[in-house]
């Protein structure tokens, strides 16, 4: 550059919005994915213990995470001659509701829909039930409850 001369630096504003947005959006999907991982775990982990709460209770587990579809039913079982298909709920706290509140009445057709799949192809007659666990897990507290007959497919609307 010649003395004198009033040129500015070749440094574009815009590159820089743009490097310092992908460094910043980077950063972003590295802490949501490991958010993402720690509600997992907590999923899981309340999953375990749902399993073995209907264990202790008598009840035979046949499948987990058994997929319909687009649906999963977190835990088949079986007591007596009723197949149990249960949704597992786990929170961290009870803040924002009980974690039982949280199985819409969507879910709960998809459940229904998922269960009248399963018993078309397991070949018996066996009564259906739809069962909620709901588990508060945290480093201070582990709550259970099992809400047996929880919902009736009927008050989905889905066999009317």
């Amino acid at each position: 550059m010649l003395a004198g001369s009033s040129r500015k630096s070749s440094t574009c504003p815009e590159k820089t919005y743009y490097a310092s947005f992908a460094a910043v959006f980077t950063v972003y999907l590295i802490i949501s994915s490991f958010v993402m991982a720690l509600h997992n775990d907590t999923g899981k982990q309340g999953e375990e213990l749902a399993m073995k709460l209907l264990q202790s209770k008598g009840y035979t587990i046949l499948a987990r995470n058994w997929r319909h579809g687009r649906t999963e039913v977190d835990i088949l079982a079986r007591i007596g001659h009723t197949l149990v298909f249960v949704e597992v709920k786990t929170r961290k706290t009870e803040f924002f509701g009980m974690p039982e509140s949280f199985v819409t009445a969507a879910k709960q057709e998809q459940l229904a829909k998922a269960a009248e799949a399963y018993c078309e192809t397991c070949g018996e007659d066996l009564d259906v039930r739809y069962d909620i666990v709901s588990v508060i897990l945290n480093p201070c507290e582990q709550k259970l409850e099992h809400f047996e007959d929880a919902f009736f497919p009927d008050d989905t609307g889905l066999f009317e």
